[in-house]
Order: C-alpha cells, then structure tokens, then sequence
C-alpha cells in the first residue's frame, strides 16, 4: 500500500502548517493543489518540504478564474496517482485526524477493498480547538469520506451533461467502511473555530449550490441547511486530551480573512444580487 494524501488549499496560512505537519504523520506522502495562495501559505508548505524524508508535490495556478472544486480534485488525484498512491486520503487543509487514530488508520486503509470508502465521524470544534459541538445537529452527527483504495473509472470530472458530482469522494466508489463511532476520534474540522471564517463559508456554500443545481432545494431549505451550522449548539464537549497529542497546536490561529468572502463577492458581482433573491446572505 502507497497512502497519498490529497490536500486543495487556498490561503489557509492560519492552519496549514499543523495540518500538513499532522498528515504527514500517517501518509506516505502528500500531493497538493494550491490555488491563487496570497498569503503565507506558499512559504509554509515550502519549509515542511526541505523539512519532510516524505514527498510532496505541488501544483498551483496563481489566475484561476473562480473555485472549481471538482476539476482541481481531479487534477489533484492525477497528481496522487503519479506518486504511485494505490490508496488516497481526502484532507482539507483545515482538518486534523485525532491523534489517537494514528495507530490504527493505516490498518483501516490496508484492509479496504478496490473502491471501497473509508468514513470517519466529523468533529466541529467551536471557536476553540479544545471544545467541540456535540449536539444533534445534522453537522454535529456528520461523517466524512477520509479516504478510499483507488481503482480504475474513479473520477471528479464533471458528466458529458455537466453535472459535477459534487462530493467529497470521487464519482465511482461503492461500499463504505465506517471503522469508528462517533465520540472515539475522527477528523477534527476547524472551520468551525472562527466565527467569521464560518459564516463566510456558508454564505458560499448555499450560493454555489443554488447556481449549480437549481430547484434541487427550495430557498428556504438551502437557508436552514446551512444555517443550522451557524447555529449556537445545544451541547459541548471538552476535546479529548488525546485527541491533540504530539500536535502542533502552536500554529493555528483563528485570526485572518477568509478567501471565501472574496468568492461571495466576486458571485454577486457576477450573477448580480438578484439571482440570490431570498437567499440569506448575512450582510454580504
């Protein structure tokens, strides 16, 4: 087995320093896609590359005209592929497997079958990386694709019609592999750390969604979903200690602008307000 982690970043200098560093821990090497980088990410990923006895390669395109997730996926798999991963984990660079997975995830990526998905429960911290939501909300409850065995015909590229398979594993998988409950670890997801970088993310999110496909969810349906993470939680709960030993906790912060108010400004001036009638855009 070759594990190649999978990494789409842009401007994410707050955090990519510990994720990267945390990835490197259990893969066998990291391709990353880096896309109009303006902040300090560029020179962040460049130390961890002399630093690192693991590979990693980059792409970048510094004049992409907008966020095409699933054409840089793609590209990013390509990239994978050219390392000679026979396996692949999917990490955003704002998430951090728990530490008390290091042990076991590579057993969980040996024992996949050709196609197979391996998912793991999702842990919103909440505005501090040592709490984290842990209600019943649809976000608290989420699992997410951390990785699957590759195999021939997976793909990101969008149809012949143009549908672009919008999630998170690619187009062709099959059975999913769920090795852990909820509360024994996961993937810790720290868009949920900063307030602003939150709202901008999900003012996107049900943008992208009602020009992509739409009428496949009401107005109002779109407002609720993403709403729902913006919510103040019912319940938290204290991070297990475990959960962040041997990280770099050092090098995340919650400061910075996010990029994606950048995307939600260029769409309005684009599409114009009024293709986002009744959508709650929370002051943009």
């Amino acid at each position: 087995m070759k594990l190649i982690g999978l990494m789409l970043v842009r401007n994410e200098d707050w955090v990519i320093g510990a994720s990267l560093d945390a990835a490197l821990r259990w893969c066998d090497g990291v391709a990353m896609y880096l896309d109009r980088c303006e902040d300090r990410t560029f020179d962040i990923v460049q130390t961890h590359m002399h630093a690192s006895a693991k590979p990693i390669t980059l792409r970048g395109e510094a004049k992409r005209a907008h966020w095409d997730e699933m054409d840089m996926r793609q590209r990013n798999l390509e990239d994978g592929r050219l390392m000679g991963g026979t396996h692949f984990a999917i990490i955003d660079a704002d998430e951090i497997l728990t530490a008390n997975c290091l042990g076991v995830v590579r057993p969980w990526f040996e024992a996949l079958d050709y196609g197979q998905v391996l998912d793991v429960p999702m842990i919103p911290v909440w505005r501090s990386i040592d709490v984290y939501r842990d209600d019943d909300s649809v976000w608290s409850k989420a699992r997410l694709t951390l990785g699957f065995r590759d195999v021939g015909g997976l793909t990101w590229r969008p149809r012949e019609d143009g549908y672009q398979h919008h999630h998170r594993a690619p187009w062709g998988v099959h059975e999913t592999v769920e090795p852990i409950k909820r509360g024994e670890g996961g993937v810790m997801h720290l868009q949920f750390m900063n307030r602003r970088r939150l709202v901008a993310k999900h003012v996107l999110y049900r943008m992208v969604d009602h020009l992509r496909w739409p009428g496949r969810r009401t107005i109002e349906q779109l407002n609720r979903i993403y709403d729902e993470a913006l919510s103040t939680p019912q319940k938290l709960s204290a991070v297990d200690w475990r959960w962040w030993s041997g990280y770099l906790k050092s090098e995340i912060s919650a400061g910075g602008a996010p990029w994606q108010e950048e995307e939600v400004r260029r769409l309005l001036i684009e599409h114009g307000r009024e293709r986002f009638s009744g959508l709650d855009l929370k002051g943009f």
